[in-house]
């Protein structure tokens, strides 16, 4: 993309135009500086400026403010501007004062193309004033035979002797534009019809696409999300907790002494963490909903700031917010905060481009959804929707493909404040209304867990290069079986040979043999064993061994 570049201009020198960078801190003329630049005499050098101002020239995509025409000449000077005809911005002299308008012509003769003319144009002045020199003429092919204009215009020199003025003289044309056709004794194509208008052609709109290559493209839609500015979706007014009479006075008292990051001027985070938490009602006969909360902390230069925190209860079937949970348990309620604190990391975290780490309290939850246990899986209650546990997993892999994820297991009630917080906004939850309908929260989860695609969206944010887009993925397997290159026999396990030197090998050992039941003294006949003589039974064993 161009620039900007605000101190650069663009210089028509007698050898090759080129870019030259003011300085604005610079006391000395912009002319004495380009003439030192060029090394270039300051006697009779001319540093003309361009009239009208160019101002739409860009080179190898960087773009300057005016043209300059910077040079020694005796004649008056003009800029002829060739972009429109793909070529670049030249200047030229007036002989005697006439711009010979018939070269000009010519050089671009061959090159237009069949059923166009020639269009030279600029130049020219308003009613009663005269043309200046710099002015700029431009040459542009023109569909159409246009009249032939006469081949010159008269310059005319200023009163002070100094390159001067203009006059385009043009008769059957419509001034200030001079327009000329071709040459027809010039050799060359003969001039065909005007072709027809050219039709732009959106293979988008003109290719059917495949019900799978349809199913990718409303999955994609489905994380069209707001630019990096667009507020989330969180709340940090602590006043929710602190004039609730239900949280404990201790932790209002801690909760009111919270910092926040928006106080601290919003400086750039080091890490982020968001704790995760759930209630339910242990009661047989409450009946109420299971609820759910977590809160967002950032790791700055001055400490660990709140940034924000949701809570709610678990949806109805029909609610644009159902993730698939089917219970009203402590469990469930664990499970959903993990799920909508991974939906706020897959939205916005990524802007922060820093790692993310999850704390839970609930082990089977935490643990189950980030791959280190077996998810707690349960029987879905909506046809064609996995349960709760299955949409966590496929949320953390899209929520690992933007962000660096990392997860922890942090002791319920042990003080911590970020868990407490959490905590005490889930059982807030609980208690206050209720609406399934209409809450502060994104509803492309729940189209997200309704998807046929779900298992594969994180083929969306894949950063990797060994597999095909998620769009392309059945196209690319139906070219693999139609050009199916396995071989027509089962590979079988080859002989390999080998051979190893010999060698002689010289054992020498001595044996000694013995009886092991004359090791001890046999009974005699009125007399006992001496108790001195022969071995024991552990004797036997330790020289057996």
């Amino acid at each position: 993309m161009p620039g900007p570049y605000p101190d650069s201009i663009w210089l028509l020198t007698a050898q090759a135009p080129t870019r030259f960078h003011t300085d604005r801190r610079s006391r000395s003329p912009l002319w004495r500086s380009v003439a030192t630049a060029l090394q270039a005499p300051t006697a009779n050098f001319s540093f003309l400026p361009a009239a009208p101002a160019i101002r739409d020239h860009a080179q190898q995509g960087m773009s300057t403010t005016q043209v300059f025409i910077a040079a020694h000449h005796e004649q008056v000077p003009y800029i002829l501007d060739l972009r429109r005809v793909l070529l670049d911005i030249v200047w030229a002299t007036a002989p005697r004062g006439l711009v010979e308008v018939q070269p000009i012509c010519a050089r671009q003769q061959r090159r237009c193309p069949p059923g166009f003319s020639i269009r030279l144009f600029g130049g020219a002045a308003a009613v009663g004033g005269a043309n200046h020199s710099r002015q700029v003429l431009a040459t542009v092919f023109h569909l159409g035979q246009m009249t032939k204009a006469t081949t010159t215009a008269r310059m005319k020199k200023a009163v002070s002797g100094m390159p001067g003025q203009l006059d385009v003289v043009a008769p059957k044309a419509d001034l200030p534009d001079a327009r000329f056709a071709p040459d027809t004794s010039s050799p060359g194509p003969q001039v065909v019809g005007v072709p027809a208008p050219r039709q732009p052609v959106v293979l988008e709109s003109l290719l059917p696409v495949s019900e799978f290559q349809a199913s990718c493209l409303s999955l994609q839609a489905l994380f069209s999300f707001p630019d990096k500015d667009a507020e989330d979706w969180l709340d940090n007014d602590m006043s929710l907790l602190t004039e609730d009479s239900h949280v404990p006075l201790e932790w209002r008292t801690k909760f009111v002494n919270v910092c926040k990051w928006h106080d601290y001027g919003e400086p750039q985070p080091w890490a982020i963490h968001v704790f995760t938490d759930g209630s339910a009602s242990s009661g047989r006969h409450d009946i109420s909903p299971c609820s759910w909360a977590f809160s967002v902390w950032f790791d700055t230069e001055w400490g660990r700031l709140l940034y924000g925190f949701a809570s709610e209860t678990s949806a109805i079937c029909d609610s644009p917010f159902f993730l698939g949970e089917c219970e009203e348990t402590a469990l469930v309620g664990e499970q959903l905060a993990l799920a909508w604190g991974l939906a706020w990391t897959i939205e916005f975290a990524p802007r922060f481009q820093v790692e993310v780490f999850f704390h839970y309290d609930a082990q089977s939850a935490g643990k189950g959804a980030f791959g280190e246990w077996g998810p707690p899986c349960r029987a879905a209650i909506v046809t064609g929707m996995p349960d709760i546990a299955t949409v966590l997993v496929h949320l953390r892999h899209i929520a690992a493909q933007l962000c660096p994820l990392w997860h922890d297991y942090v002791a319920a009630h042990a003080g911590h404040i970020e868990n407490e917080l959490s905590d005490q906004l889930a059982k807030q939850a609980r208690r206050g209304p209720r609406n399934y309908y209409d809450r502060v929260a994104p509803t492309w989860p729940a189209q997200l867990a309704k998807h046929r695609l779900l298992p594969w969206a994180w083929m969306l944010f894949d950063s990797y290069f060994d597999l095909p887009t998620l769009f392309a993925m059945e196209s690319e397997a139906g070219r693999l079986q139609q050009t199916d290159d396995r071989p027509s026999q089962a590979p079988s396990p080859g002989v390999v040979s080998k051979e190893s030197g010999s060698c002689t090998v010289v054992m020498d050992f001595k044996a000694v043999s013995y009886n092991v039941l004359t090791l001890r003294d046999s009974k005699t006949h009125g007399d006992g064993p001496l108790p001195a003589a022969g071995m024991r039974i552990t004797g036997k064993k330790e020289l057996l061994k």
